[in-house]
Formats: C-alpha cells, sequence, structure tokens
C-alpha cells in the first residue's frame, strides 16, 4: 500500500473554505417568485387578439370566393399525399 502525503497547504485551506460554504437551502424552503409575479402582470396586459388582424380576416371573408378553388384543392392534395394510415 502507498500512501502520498499532501506537501502543498494551499489544498488543505481550499478543502476547509469549502467545508464552510453555507449550506444549499431545504426543500419547501421559500423561494423568490418575483419574476414570476412580473411576467404574469406583463401577460395580463397583453391582448388576446390582434386589432389588425382581426379586420383583416374580417375583410378576407367578405371576399365571395375566398379562399380560390384552386388553393383549397393545393391544400386537399397535400394533404392526401401526407396522410397516414391509422395506427391498428
Amino acid at each position: 500500500m502507498q500512501v502520498n502525503l499532501i506537501r502543498n497547504t494551499a489544498v488543505l485551506s481550499e478543502a476547509k473554505t469549502a467545508a464552510s460554504r453555507p449550506a444549499p437551502p431545504q426543500l419547501g424552503s421559500e423561494k423568490d417568485f418575483s419574476a414570476t409575479t412580473a411576467l404574469e402582470g406583463a401577460l395580463a396586459q397583453v391582448p388576446d387578439v390582434r386589432d389588425a388582424e382581426t379586420a383583416r380576416t374580417a375583410k378576407l371573408l367578405d371576399i365571395p370566393n375566398y379562399p380560390p378553388p384552386e388553393l383549397i384543392q393545393k391544400i386537399a392534395r397535400l394533404m392526401a399525399e401526407n396522410l397516414e394510415a391509422p395506427p391498428e
């Protein structure tokens, strides 16, 4: 058996410093949720609907041939080409 002695005393002081660090918080201790509260407040002020997009959609729906039949056919073809068989 071989025993290696520590000749560098700086290593010993670093080990003592590491042992004197504060312990991590215990489970169930109080947490700081101030950032979460601020984010929730900011999100509450954002409107759910964008007025410009709603107005644009309403105008498109007033067009009798919107969406054009050709576009509907192209979308239907793409969907049919990528249709997968249902799982058994």
